[in-house]
């Protein structure tokens, strides 16, 4: 019979503590994947105690502990989190907004939640015209990383959409 661990899990912004089970050895401070009534999200193992199949039976499995490549992307998705809340509490200094900045968030659509608190109303039109100049700049710096990407095919959709299916034919004939 496989040994069973009750692992507690923390996850970022949120100061409760989750329980989770697995049957793998992981060690506290490992990055896990688990599964929540919002999505899938990452949490930290904060601690792990031994157990039995009876004690872990209404306790939700985690998916997996995180690869290098999930906590390396995690990591740069930090640093740009970083980098944009920085221009966000710039933003609102530049314009003297009465708010504060709270936390970016990115949904699952890829859209950013700017969070903030504000005992006032708050005019965003400027806030938003210099966040999105800042976006299209990000945007930019993608585009030229990607540039020096010799097999990459850049096509603008939907006026290329014949061109890529084409190279997604050809792609397909060369694969097979």
């Amino acid at each position: 019979m496989n040994k069973k661990y009750i692992l507690e899990i923390k996850f970022k912004n949120d100061p409760k503590i989750e329980k989770y089970k697995t049957d793998k050895n992981i060690s506290i401070g490992s990055l896990v994947s688990v599964e929540t009534q919002l999505g899938c999200f990452p949490g930290e193992i904060i601690s792990i105690k031994a157990s039995n199949e009876k004690e872990t039976k209404d306790i939700p499995n985690i998916k997996g502990e995180l690869s290098k490549e999930a906590v390396e992307k995690l990591e740069i998705e930090k640093i740009e989190k970083d980098r944009l809340f920085k221009v966000f509490t710039e933003q609102i200094k530049k314009h003297s907004l009465p708010m504060k900045p709270l936390d970016i968030e990115k949904c699952i659509n890829g859209e950013l939640l700017f969070l903030f608190s504000s005992e006032n109303r708050i005019d965003f039109r400027d806030m938003v015209k210099d966040i999105q100049i800042h976006t299209r700049h990000y945007a930019k710096r993608q585009f030229t990383w990607f540039a020096k990407e010799k097999d990459m095919n850049w096509f603008k959709y939907p006026e290329d959409s014949e061109a890529i299916t084409i190279k997604v034919a050809e792609f397909l004939d060369t694969w097979n």
